[in-house]
């Protein structure tokens, strides 16, 4: 079916009407997915980024305060 439609395109470029239709109906698919679809996936990553941060800085302080917890005492004991 492929090497039948590839036989009825001439040299210049023009195509069946068929053919035309299916690839102006792609091209609309396609400019609406990356107006509409491409925005909301977009703004979805943007908030997970978000909460990673949040996450993220939580457990640096979550480390610092185990670590001060540990090196505290130790360093006291060895002033006493």
């Amino acid at each position: 079916m492929i090497q039948t439609k590839l036989r009825n395109t001439d040299v210049s470029g023009s195509s069946d009407p068929d053919t035309a239709l299916e690839i102006a109906m792609i091209k609309k698919d396609i400019s609406i997915i990356k107006d509409n679809h491409l925005h909301h996936i977009e703004k979805d990553v943007n908030e997970i980024k978000k909460n990673v941060d949040r996450i993220d800085s939580r457990l640096w302080w979550f480390a610092g305060i185990i670590i001060a917890a540990t090196v505290g005492p130790l360093l006291a004991g060895m002033f006493v």
